[in-house]
């Protein structure tokens, strides 16, 4: 019998050909899509950084494993969609920090809040935080998100917050930020409504707005 453990294993030791079949038999062997997400696959990513930090491995090997995730979660995508809605629920805007390793946080974060019926405005990695302010308004974002796997990323993810509250957009806006690293103090500094410790919490706020 195929578990989520054997996901977080192929995740954490890169094998990125097998993985998707290793997804789909969990699948078919009872495992549920939440526990594949949030038992495995952000687990292992976490464990990899863990392991960076302590100079175990290099940061080739944790790329090794954000690409494996990627190829799992294309297989997890048709059934995270499966609450989409013909009219969205609202903008969101998710925010990209060039550090984060692969676009992990963001990948994972932007299809599990497309699966609950939301329009997720994407932006390029390289965005700075003024340009994505612009863009907030342009686009009438009414949620920005941002949710870090990674440590690395945290502080830039920091960087876009405070430029939204210095724009003078919280008001308008519900601004979400998770991530094992995330200061509750500092975000309630910043106007955040909501700091998240899992992906889960952070859509569940989307759809009640507490």
């Amino acid at each position: 019998m195929v578990t989520w453990g054997n996901v977080y294993e192929a995740i954490v030791e890169g094998n990125s050909k097998e993985v998707q079949d290793i997804v789909m038999d969990a699948l078919s062997d009872g495992e549920s899509v939440d526990d594949i997400l949030n038992k495995a696959m952000i687990p292992a990513i976490v464990e990899l950084e863990r392991r960076l930090e302590c100079g175990d491995i290099i940061i080739l090997e944790v790329l090794m494993g954000a690409r494996t995730m990627n190829a799992g979660m294309d297989i997890l995508k048709p059934y995270l969609s499966a609450n989409l809605v013909r009219k969205p629920l609202g903008n969101v805007a998710i925010i990209t920090v060039k550090s984060d390793l692969d676009d992990v946080s963001k990948n994972v974060l932007k299809t599990l809040t497309a699966g609950k019926g939301f329009r997720v405005i994407d932006f390029p990695a390289n965005i700075s935080p003024e340009n994505f302010v612009h863009a907030v308004n342009h686009e009438k974002i009414t949620i920005v998100a941002g949710f870090s796997i990674l440590k690395s990323a945290t502080d830039e993810m920091m960087n876009t917050a405070e430029a939204i509250k210095n724009a003078g957009l919280n008001d308008n806006i519900k601004l979400i930020l998770g991530g094992e690293y995330i200061s509750s103090a500092i975000c309630n500094a910043m106007g955040v409504q909501c700091v998240a410790r899992d992906i889960n919490t952070t859509i569940e706020f989307f759809i009640s707005g507490d």
